[in-house]
């Protein structure tokens, strides 16, 4: 999904934290922004990778990608991953609310909730247009098996 598209359901979003749940401005903004700035693995994934800090290269680079993997056979398509996306993992969430119900957070433990509320919604949204729009296999849900069963198909 575009990073427009999830600024503008996030900013659909955020308004009804802040309406209907009472979130606060603050947080229904930490929620708004945290729901699209998850995808800088994204862009870092690409950045280190090819060693260009260029934000349209990447941009450019990842619809590419995308053309590229589309094209495949759709046997094809789970042989390969299009990415390494710690932050839209499962094992990133799951060590992130781990931590939250420690406590380990401390004094940013609302903070990170909201964090997570992003990244949940992001995520979520992401499941959603690759199953039933792009008719896609989700392909960044676990790092583990991301990296142990595919290889990439870019650079």
């Amino acid at each position: 999904m575009m990073p427009k598209t999830h600024f503008l359901l996030g900013a659909l979003f955020a308004p009804i934290l802040y309406f209907i749940f009472h979130a606060g401005i603050v947080n229904s903004l930490i929620v708004l922004f945290a729901s699209v700035l998850i995808d800088i693995d994204h862009y870092l994934f690409y950045a280190i990778g090819k060693n260009d800090w260029k934000p349209k290269n990447a941009f450019n680079f990842f619809l590419h990608l995308r053309k590229r993997f589309e094209a495949l056979p759709k046997h094809e398509r789970k042989k390969y991953h299009t990415g390494f996306f710690p932050l839209h993992s499962i094992e990133f969430l799951a060590i992130s609310i781990f931590l939250l119900v420690l406590g380990v957070a401390g004094i940013f433990t609302s903070f990170l909730l909201f964090v997570l509320l992003g990244f949940s919604f992001h995520l979520v949204f992401d499941m959603i247009y690759e199953i039933f729009i792009a008719k896609r296999a989700i392909n960044k849900i676990s790092l583990i098996y991301t990296l142990s069963a595919k290889r990439f198909i870019g650079f």
